[in-house]
């Protein structure tokens, strides 16, 4: 061990032995000092995870099936909640104050209850059996908010400089979020900058009736009116159907009455 900590670098001694030195003396010396009192700590939950072994470990023999992580309940922090994998499965380990959390077995079975509705939502399948293609719906639900913006920037264009700037923010936020929308299909995030550059394309058609025409005003709400549908749309496919709802819930009912005994 001497020999392999000689042999490396010297990041790697400072990592591997003044590190864990000092740590471990740091928070013996804010628990002796009763600092946690004096200066309460800015969280009270302490998440963390680690690579375990990818391969499968054997002990005497016998297959190590699981590893459960117990990361430490610091002084003034009341939860630890700490995720370690091995040769594929994922472990959760919980450390809690007794005082703070008595119920700290709640947790655990609320990740079984979450773990499952996962899978189902994973496995989430259309009426007739077909799986259902996220990307797809995301994909063609864009096509409608980039005609929009850019009906917006190619009207605005057309009356100067301040129809433009009328129709920049409306414009860029169609554009941009739609193009978004057809390249990283799986982002949520594109649905809300789609949904917010429609509202506000509705809300700027009013002052756009006195810059640009009556006629062009009323189109370019009719599209961004399309776009806030387009996105709601595109939001509501992404629901799962009520017969997964209705076994989450009998699974939430579930745990709620193994917890409750």
């Amino acid at each position: 061990m001497r020999r392999a900590i000689c042999s490396g670098r010297p990041t790697d001694l400072l990592t591997s032995v003044m590190v864990p030195w000092l740590l471990v003396h740091a928070v013996d010396l804010h628990a002796r000092a009763h600092l946690a009192d004096r200066l309460p700590l800015f969280w009270n939950l302490v998440i963390s995870n680690l690579p375990g072994p990818p391969i499968p470990l054997y002990l005497a023999g016998a297959k190590v099936l699981r590893i459960y992580p117990f990361g430490p309940a610091q002084q003034g922090s009341g939860l630890n909640l700490t995720v370690m994998s091995t040769a594929g499965r994922l472990c959760l380990g919980a450390m809690a104050c007794r005082r703070m959390v008595p119920d700290v077995e709640k947790i655990g079975m609320g990740f079984v209850a979450e773990i499952a509705l996962l899978k189902i939502s994973l496995t989430r399948s259309t009426d007739d059996g077909i799986p259902m293609s996220r990307e797809s719906r995301l994909g063609l639900d864009s096509w409608v908010p980039l005609g929009a913006g850019l009906g917006w920037l190619w009207l605005g264009a057309r009356h100067g400089g301040a129809g433009f700037a009328l129709a920049l923010l409306p414009g860029i936020l169609l554009v941009s979020s739609a193009g978004a929308g057809l390249v990283w299909r799986e982002d949520d995030r594109v649905l809300r900058f789609v949904a917010l550059g429609a509202a506000i394309g509705v809300a700027v058609a009013v002052p756009a009736a006195f810059l640009y025409s009556v006629a062009g005003a009323v189109g370019l709400l009719a599209v961004s009116v399309a776009s806030f549908v387009a996105a709601g749309h595109a939001s509501l496919r992404q629901d799962p159907p009520r017969r997964d709802v209705a076994r989450g819930a009998a699974l939430r009912r579930d745990v709620g009455t193994r917890r409750d005994r």
